[in-house]
């Protein structure tokens, strides 16, 4: 990694208290691993169960999983890079993932993202170790990327016309493609934008599933909102069905603490409507994401607010509470 300073960028670090990865299991994956956990059920198109069983994968070989860390946490200093203008602090960590860490608001003094200066891993990602915060970059298959811990070749890129651009990119072995993401944000814009390349070095079709994920802080009066009255839901122990989350098994679960459960919304988009998916708090602030049209997806996941989802968040995020917001599928994003 070689990164060097640019006038709206700074090369800095982060102080974050957490475990080490340790090492690698030498043992290859070669069982299947990669299980779906729900199956699709009525009501889904043709189209989209075609897809969802195009290109399914047994397993991550021939990554090794990152299983040998522990819970002994100690604090670490880590390479970040800053942009920053009159509106917006953005924080990136490309030694874990480039995961962007945190988004903040000057105008209402508010991270974005749900962070935490404690992350613990635990293992949720395709190769086991994951972390929760901020929002991180996922390609291959379903599921946290391999790249979810792993540090991502970075630099800035001085374009003719005066753009400073952070540039993240690596080799993605499981469909043996170069994914890239270039962050930038010009002076005095409200919007963070990020542009996501693939490239296919292959004399054939790979099949590709991309999607940006992005962890909020989950509050009473925090709702998720995109431009549809249905979605294609599931609760982990059912079938993917369409539902209408706002009248959901009893319960609007667009407001995150209804949520019983663990539960997925994957919001059906009417494919002439501008691809975006928001969450507001209380006062009118939160996040916003908007896509191109290639980036279909936009989908909401609770932990839940039941024993299970409660510990899950405690695990994850010590004295924190977290909700996830997953858009899928690929193109440029607007943050």
């Amino acid at each position: 990694m070689a990164i060097t300073a640019s006038s709206n960028l700074t090369v800095t670090t982060i102080s974050l208290t957490m475990a080490e990865l340790g090492p690698l299991n030498p043992l290859p994956v070669v069982a299947a691993e990669l299980d779906q956990p729900y199956t699709v059920g009525e009501g889904v198109p043709e189209e989209l169960q075609t897809s969802a069983r195009y290109g399914v994968v047994p397993n991550v070989y021939p990554y090794l999983m990152q299983d040998g860390y522990s819970r002994d946490a100690a604090p670490k200093e880590l390479p970040a890079v800053v942009l920053e203008n009159s509106k917006l602090k953005v924080t990136v960590v490309p030694s874990l993932g480039g995961r962007i860490w945190e988004l903040f608001d000057k105008a209402t003094g508010k991270q974005l993202l749900h962070t935490h200066d404690a992350p613990q891993l635990a293992n949720i990602a395709l190769r086991k170790a994951w972390f929760a915060g901020g929002l991180e970059w996922n390609i291959g298959t379903r599921g946290h990327s391999p790249t979810s811990c792993d540090p991502l070749h970075t630099a800035i890129v001085h374009t003719p016309d005066g753009k400073h651009i952070l540039r993240l990119w690596e080799y993605e072995r499981l469909r043996e493609v170069v994914f890239q993401v270039d962050i930038w944000l010009p002076a005095d814009s409200d919007v963070l934008f990020a542009a996501v390349r693939l490239r296919n070095p292959n004399d054939h079709d790979v099949p590709m599933y991309w999607w940006s994920n992005a962890a909020i802080p989950e509050t009473d009066g925090t709702r998720v909102i995109a431009p549809a009255d249905e979605a294609f839901g599931s609760d982990y122990a059912t079938d993917i069905t369409r539902v209408r989350p706002t009248d959901h098994e009893g319960y609007d679960g667009t407001w995150l603490v209804n949520s019983p459960h663990a539960a997925d919304f994957f919001f059906d988009i009417d494919p002439s409507e501008r691809r975006w998916v928001v969450a507001a708090d209380d006062d009118g602030d939160g996040l916003a994401m908007l896509s191109t049209g290639l980036l279909r997806g936009k989908k909401l996941f609770v932990w839940g607010q039941g024993q299970g989802g409660k510990r899950w968040q405690e695990w994850l995020s010590p004295g924190g509470r977290t909700v996830r917001r997953d858009p899928g599928g690929s193109g440029a994003d607007a943050v």
